[in-house]
């Protein structure tokens, strides 16, 4: 649940966004958003840029999209 809650915040607003400011936006732990951040870039969702900041990727955009359809269809 922690790391869908993660990434739809970063696929809402795709702009650069650091371990510790997620961490304080969600109150989740800094180690657990460091974690489940690592994971989803380690997949190819998220990159990391130099300031050490994440944002989604085309592929992450692309697979949010995907999960957005599927959900609304299983609703209808």
């Amino acid at each position: 649940p922690s790391s869908i809650m993660l990434f739809a915040t970063l696929v809402e607003r795709p702009i650069p966004v650091s371990v510790r400011a997620l961490a304080k936006s969600t109150t989740i732990p800094h180690e657990t958003v460091r974690r489940h951040l690592c994971k989803m870039h380690q997949a190819g969702l998220l990159e990391k840029n130099r300031d050490r900041k994440y944002i989604p990727t085309a592929l992450g955009l692309e697979t949010a999209e995907r999960l957005n359809r599927v959900v609304l269809q299983s609703i209808h």
